[in-house]
Order: structure tokens, then sequence, then C-alpha cells
């Protein structure tokens, strides 16, 4: 007889916190399922241990020792620990409180939730507003794709002159109170200049 999966995992907090969705809670987790329907021609759903969870599919182990990937879409995040929290501290519908919502979700939305969280933490446009040591001015370093013409970047000081980069260079900062823009070209060359041109 196979060996059972034996879960791990307890939540034990409780204010009923939720954890953060996402991949990394389902590999802290450590258990998945598949949706119903989805499983074994005689009946039942798969399900087993994560040992990666990829962008469209999760590897998984099953109690037989089977290594097997299904799409995220047909896979469910092990919910008991927390449905088991919440009726112990008298909540019976925990999927319904506010930041529960993805007890519902599949191992995809857990993925999109991770993408739209990276997006959402990235700089608009490639733009990090950054403060030098010792500076109260900050600098603003720009991340710009090699292009085949020249750019003008508008140089954030009062003035409102503009820089323009080389098809071959990005501008990696430029001082929002000063004149001087640092520059790096092919090769690794860092070059400073003076005005409105580099």
């Amino acid at each position: 007889m196979p060996a059972l999966i034996r879960p791990t995992y307890r939540y034990t907090d409780p204010t009923l916190t939720p954890p953060t969705p996402g991949a990394a809670l389902v590999m802290e987790v450590s258990l998945v399922f598949s949706r119903p329907g989805i499983g074994p021609k005689g009946g039942g759903q798969h399900g087993g241990i994560p040992l990666s969870v990829g962008p469209t599919t999760t590897l998984f182990r099953r109690h037989d020792g089977i290594e097997m990937r299904l799409p995220n879409t047909d896979l469910l995040l092990w919910d008991t620990p927390f449905l088991i929290a919440g009726h112990r501290h008298g909540v019976v519908d925990l999927r319904h409180r506010s930041g529960w919502e993805w007890l519902d979700w599949t191992l995809a939305d857990h993925v999109t939730h991770d993408h739209h969280t990276a997006a959402a933490a990235a700089p608009a446009h490639g733009v990090t507003p950054v403060v030098g040591a010792g500076k109260s001015s900050p600098l603003v370093v720009v991340a710009i794709r090699l292009w085949h013409k020249c750019i003008h970047v508008p140089r954030p000081s009062p003035g409102g002159s503009t820089v323009s980069i080389p098809p071959q260079g990005v501008v990696l900062a430029c001082g929002a109170a000063a004149t001087r823009c640092l520059w790096q070209g092919i090769g690794s060359r860092r070059i400073e200049a003076d005005g409105g041109t580099v």
C-alpha cells in the first residue's frame, strides 16, 4: 500500500489575518489538489506536494511517489488549515471575509496575483526616484532600451531642458538641480557631460 501524504502546514493566527496569496504560499502550504472532475478515471482527485509552481503548470509528487504536471487552472491549494482555524474561532464563512477570497482560487490565480504584485511594484516607465547619500535633491534614474535614433529625455530640473541620448547609450542618473548627467555607453564607458546634450 502506498504511503499517505502527511500535511505539516498549520495556520494558527488567532486574529485570522489572511496570508498573502501567491506561489510562495502554495509552496509553504505544500499540498495541492486537482479541481473536482480532474482526476483519475476511477474517480477522485489528483493531489500531492508541489515541487515547482510555473507560470502555466505545476509539478507535484503524488502519494505514490509519481511526479505529475497539471495546468495551474486545474489545481487548488489545500485550504483545510485555514477553514479549521476559522471554525476554531467561530467563523464558518471564512471564504467570504475580506482578504480571504483566494481560498477559492486556482493556482493560476495565485500566479496571476504574483504577476500583478510584481508589476505594481515595478517603477512606472522605468523611472525610479532615488536620493543620493548626503544630498537633499533626488536623482532620477532612467532605464531606456537601445533605439536606432536619438532619444530626448526631459531633465527633471526647474529649467526643464532635455538630455539627448545617443542610440547606444542609457542615461544612468540626472541630478534634479544640477546640470550634469551621467551617461553609460557601449562597453560600460561612463561619461559625464555638462549642458543639455550628452
